[in-house]
């Protein structure tokens, strides 16, 4: 098992045989390295890891783990958007909006070189464009609020692939939701609106110790709900860091997103100016993606796990064998066509993210 590949769940299939499910990163560097990274998730047929994947990974890991000593972007967006019609509430009220397993530019890889080529962004983040990308998404959540289904819509703009979409007004309607045991299990898409004023007081930026975080409603959103958050920090707090940081700008250039990264160690969470850095995004085979809560458990704690840290001379998402048998077994593939998936593993060397975001 390669060194570099991110942790993101240790769990047991029926057989009681110990399966890390673990990401690809695809680390590119440079003003385009943003773009460059969501293209090659794209080129390579892996499904891209959304924030709170990689939160939940880090509730497992060990502190030598690259999901906690290399960053990773998520497939998420932090925005800031004015809605200039009322169409959520006030006239000219400026709201933030978490977009998590999608977002409105995050998938389009030449949305964002063409803004990073033609240095449009603003504050370095990326704009977002009023009238057809601001208005239509508030029409979305409003009309969720009311009780619309926000999944078909969303698709049809590209912003989700997914049909399993939750809009959610406010943190404590989030908050509510996520505590379910199973709200994360089908890998949904959900988005979080707060108006700009609120979400300042909510998500104080910048570093505090590990209790205070614990009740961090941006790091709460974030990770998916309280009790992912929980993993992670006590993880954390076992490799006795003090404080963990959550970072973000002063949410106040309009109409604007950022992408959410987990930086290194205990930096923590950081929505701030990134869209012309370098990137690295996170890739997952498709059929273990949907597979993987509906066959496995998570592991108990008294199981023994390998150490992870042995050099490996192959790039395995989980160890290859599970993988082929839950295509062959449980998806009914052919040896032919599951080899083929595990050759996309394969084909990609593990590039480790090198960004400092410190």
């Amino acid at each position: 098992m390669s060194n570099h590949t991110r942790l993101l769940q240790r769990v047991v299939d029926g057989e009681r045989n110990i399966i890390e499910v673990r990401a690809q990163p695809f680390h590119k560097s440079g003003r385009f390295g943003t773009a460059d990274s969501i293209r090659a998730v794209e080129s390579s047929g892996l499904v891209r890891v959304p924030p709170y994947m990689v939160v939940k990974g880090r509730g497992y890991a060990e502190e030598t783990d690259s999901v906690w000593s290399n960053c990773s972007d998520g497939y998420g967006e932090k925005l800031t958007v004015l809605d200039t019609e009322g169409i959520v509430g006030e006239r000219g009220k400026l709201y933030i909006v978490d977009f998590h397993n999608g977002g409105t530019f995050i998938g389009d890889h030449q949305k964002v070189r063409n803004v990073v080529g033609q240095e449009r962004s603003k504050n370095y983040e990326m704009p977002i464009d009023q009238e057809t990308e601001v208005n239509p998404l508030l029409e979305i959540i409003s009309q969720a609020i009311k009780g619309r289904n926000p999944a078909p819509a969303l698709n049809e703009l590209g912003w989700v692939k997914n049909n399993l979409v939750s809009v959610f007004k406010g943190f404590d309607e989030f908050n509510e939701e996520s505590k379910r045991e199973d709200f994360l299990d089908d890998n949904p898409t959900y988005l979080v609106l707060r108006s700009a004023e609120i979400a300042r007081e909510e998500d104080p930026s910048g570093y505090r110790s590990i209790g205070e975080q614990r009740s961090h409603k941006g790091l709460i959103i974030v990770s998916g709900g309280k009790d992912n958050l929980s993993g992670m920090l006590d993880q954390a707090e076992s490799f006795g860091y003090a404080q963990f940081g959550f970072h973000r700008d002063s949410y106040d250039t309009v109409n604007s997103g950022s992408v959410v990264v987990l930086g290194t160690r205990d930096y923590g969470v950081c929505c701030l100016n990134l869209i012309t850095n370098s990137g690295c995004f996170l890739g997952i085979v498709p059929e273990v993606l949907k597979v993987r809560t509906k066959i496995v458990g998570s592991a108990p704690l008294e199981v023994t796990v390998e150490d992870e840290t042995k050099p490996s001379t192959g790039v395995d998402m989980v160890p290859v064998n599970a993988i082929e048998r839950l295509l062959t077994e449980h998806l009914g593939y052919t040896q032919e066509r599951a080899k083929d998936h595990l050759g996309v593993i394969s084909s990609y060397i593990p590039l480790e993210c090198e960004r400092n975001v410190k």
